[in-house]
């Protein structure tokens, strides 16, 4: 089914000082829990970032619309330039006692794992699903009546301007593979594989971090995390609704036009961010 984008996918050049703004270890509402739950997405996205590029490009000189080819090229500019931004970020974390290089190394065991069994087809499937979950996430949180508010101020800017270009791009890769001829089935079954994987290692990543962590876990603390990402109205629960509509037939990305998150928030992080010349 195929749908118009209705924003325009805008590479943008940005500039984050971590180092001077002091960036804390439990930088996420001050909670151990929940900052290494968002420290493990962190330590998987430059690896997950490189092999969505390369899963795009692979079928690039297939597609003969200039505007997809367009797309194409700002998805690819834009994840590129994010890889670079998490990596920083992760050094901070790692400078700061945190394993984000263990972290990234299992994420970078299952991406290579693929890489070497899995089909171009199938590895391109993986980014649509994988881009589905992304752009979940980007949703919640810029829907939030403070997006990233509960974030430390020098990490909220790197993560609505993540959220905002996530929710930007969001059909990108399922407009490739629907062009190159990718079929329903396929897709279901990477979905099926990356909820299998995906959920689960983050949370093995957060525990393995957790339990490196001199800070004694507490029990309120647990407690809280699990009700913010699993609660009435939390950040996985609240995905459900969207990430049953992908096994529709008829599924494209933008039925759910969520655009004016951006409108909205965009202007912010530019405020917030100065983009580097």
């Amino acid at each position: 089914m195929s749908f118009d984008t209705p924003v325009q996918v805008k590479f943008r050049r940005m500039s984050f000082d971590l180092e001077a703004a002091q960036l804390p270890k439990h930088w996420y509402a001050q909670s151990p829990a929940l900052s290494h739950f968002f420290n493990a997405l962190s330590a998987v996205f430059p690896d997950g970032e490189k092999f969505f590029i390369d899963s795009v490009r692979a079928y690039e000189d297939m597609i003969v619309d200039p505007a997809l080819k367009g797309q194409i090229r700002e998805f690819c500019r834009q994840e590129g330039h994010r890889t670079l931004h998490h990596r920083l970020f992760n050094q901070r974390l790692q400078a700061l006692g945190v394993s984000m290089e263990r972290c990234a190394d299992i994420a970078k065991q299952i991406l290579n794992h693929s890489r070497e069994h899995d089909t171009p087809m199938m590895q391109l499937a993986t980014t649509v699903a994988f881009e589905h979950f992304t752009a979940m996430m980007g949703d919640w949180l810029l829907r939030q009546n403070q997006p990233c508010g509960d974030m430390h101020p020098s990490a909220h800017p790197l993560w609505v301007w993540h959220a905002v270009e996530e929710t930007e791009h969001k059909a990108v890769a399922f407009d490739v593979y629907s062009a190159v001829g990718g079929d329903y089935w396929t897709r279901i079954r990477a979905m099926l594989r990356v909820t299998r994987i995906f959920i689960p290692r983050i949370h093995q990543m957060q525990f393995i971090l957790l339990a490196e962590d001199k800070t004694p876990v507490r029990l309120r603390d647990l407690a809280r995390c699990v009700s913010y990402l699993y609660g009435r109205g939390g950040f996985m629960r609240d995905m459900i609704p969207s990430y049953v509509q992908y096994f529709r037939r008829d599924f494209h990305p933008w039925q759910d036009d969520n655009s004016h998150l951006i409108a909205a928030w965009q202007e912010t992080v530019q405020r917030s961010i100065a983009p580097a010349a």
